[in-house]
Parts: C-alpha cells; structure tokens; sequence
C-alpha cells in the first residue's frame, strides 16, 4: 500500500481529523520528508484538507474521493466559498455571512454564490425568519426544520400530517 493511502486510511478512521502531531506518531517508521511529500501529494489532489484547531495545531482531515472530484472542479475562490457552506450544514448561510466569511473577496462573494448555483453544487433556500432572503446550503442537504418551518414549508399547509398528529 503507498504512503497516501496509508495516511488516508488512517485519516479516514478519525473523522475530527488528527494533528500533524498524532499523525506522525501513527507513522512512527515514515521519514518526515516522505510524509510531508505524501501530505502535500493528497493536498495537491483534494483528498485531504489542512485546518487549526482550538490549541493551534495544524489538522489533517479526510475527504472522500468524489467530494475530491468536486472541489478540483473549482476555483480556489470557489472551493473557499463551497467550504464555508459545506461547514455551515443544514442551517445554511445567509449571503451576509458569506462575505464576513469571505474577508478580502467579499466583493466577489455574490458572484461565486451565483456560480456554484449554477454548476449544481449549492442551492438557496428560503427561510421562514426572512422570506424575501435566502440561506445557502449544499444541493445534497436537507434543510432544517428551523429554516424551513417545518410542516409549513413552502407555505404548504400538510393536511395528512395533522390529521396523523390529531389521531394519536
């Protein structure tokens, strides 16, 4: 098995990620060189991403191969965004948020969100806090109860649901 797999596996098992250090540890036998030329070979691919924890410490996380496919088909500007909505769940992100989010490309932030609609890869759902505006999710969530209003979703009033709450 090659070194990235070795280390994707690993990644894999650990869905909260693992710091450099915990990761080195795991591959006590690996020269650092080695291990630091697979890392930036995965990160090269999309299949692991790099974050801070709370103490500061560099985090390896797993990212499966088609959610790889998907973020190599977009900008850096794009994958940022995508991330940000990603983290966000099914609770979504409301445009303003994006470009606090978003710092320096702000200006852009619009214009990305508008983009990834469009390739398919995020959607905007209307909220019942503010009608007239949209919080984005990705197009493979389900949005909450607490945006959509649960049974009232889409202003669609669901009769056999009512009458299945009444019956019990």
């Amino acid at each position: 098995m090659s070194l990235e797999k070795h280390i994707l596996n690993i990644l894999n098992d650990s869905p909260e990620g693992l710091s450099d250090e915990v990761l080195s540890k795991k591959l006590k036998k690996v020269k650092d060189e080695d291990r630091l030329t697979a890392i930036n070979a995965l990160l090269s691919t999309c299949r692991i991403e790099v974050t801070e924890n709370a103490d500061k410490d560099i985090v390896y996380k797993y990212i499966s191969e088609e959610e790889a496919q998907k973020l190599r088909e977009l900008s850096p500007e794009e994958a940022m965004i995508y991330k940000f909505i990603d983290e966000s769940g099914n609770k979504g992100l409301w445009i303003t948020d994006i470009k606090k989010k978003a710092g320096p490309l702000s200006s852009n932030a619009s214009q990305i969100v508008k983009k990834l609609e469009k390739k398919g890869f995020i959607k905007g759902v209307k909220t019942i806090k503010a009608k007239n505006r949209k919080v984005w999710m990705l197009m493979s969530v389900e949005p909450s109860p607490e945006v959509t209003g649960g049974v009232l979703a889409d202003d669609v009033f669901d009769l056999e649901l009512m009458d299945l709450i009444g019956q019990k």
